[in-house]
């Protein structure tokens, strides 16, 4: 028989069990044979798309951190315009128009061992 025939009917006799026929061919597909291999591509699809969203998720995840980081930075980093030392405090000008004013305590040799925040 060859091997690309197949049985594609079969019929039985229920009282007379000794006939039965059985038609050979080619192969013809059937819808529930479509409709399975429609099914198996859908599934094979979602597997590849749930893989693209996860990547993507991860990526989404990445970059809001970074986002957050940097805005982080953003809030504390200020140009410095001037910077004013006197003799116990220290006052830096930014260029976006604010002051800070900075306590300072040295020791006999003139190293710094203390700084404070004024205010």
């Amino acid at each position: 028989m060859d091997v690309l025939t197949r049985i594609i009917a079969m019929e039985y006799n229920p009282f007379y069990r000794y006939n039965i026929r059985v038609e050979v061919g080619d192969y013809i597909p059937t819808i529930n044979d479509s409709l399975y291999s429609i099914k198996k591509e859908v599934a094979e699809s979602n597997e590849d798309m749930s893989e693209i969203w996860n990547a993507f998720d991860s990526f989404g995840s990445d970059y809001s951190r970074f986002q957050t980081d940097y805005d982080n930075f953003l809030n504390t980093f200020k140009e410095v315009q001037n910077l004013s030392i006197g003799e116990t405090q220290f006052t830096v000008s930014f260029t976006d128009g604010t002051n800070a004013v900075y306590n300072y305590t040295v020791d006999s040799q003139g190293r710094i061992t203390g700084i404070a925040k004024e205010g």
